[in-house]
């Protein structure tokens, strides 16, 4: 066997195998084109420590999930305020109206 046939079957094995692994993969084609962005972003993040960049990524991430609950939380509060105010306003309106009507069917007789 030549040196030329023994490169043409490695890089048509090389193929095979790409495909295979393209096929198998579960992140798009587009996505997988990005993976060395990715890990190049979080290695920065990490001044070139890629573990610290994770650290820096899960830290970002448990500020952001805390930041959101306490959003949540504090627009619900707001929410609750705005409805008792709207309501006690509701029922003193209904009342004084309630009251007028009152005095007026009981000072016309």
């Amino acid at each position: 066997m030549t040196k030329e046939e023994i490169k043409a079957i490695i890089n048509e094995a090389v193929a095979m195998g790409i495909k295979e692994h393209v096929a198998a993969c579960p992140i798009p084609l587009d996505a997988q084109k990005q993976i060395g962005h990715f890990f190049g972003v979080v290695t920065d993040l990490g001044d070139g420590d890629i573990r610290k960049g994770v650290e820096v990524l899960r830290n970002h991430h448990k500020f952001i999930s805390n930041l959101t609950n306490v959003r949540n939380k504090l627009g619900n509060t707001i929410l609750g305020v705005f409805i008792a105010l709207l309501t006690t306003g509701l029922l003193t309106l209904l009342s004084s109206g309630f009251r007028e009507v009152l005095k007026k069917i009981f000072t016309s007789s």
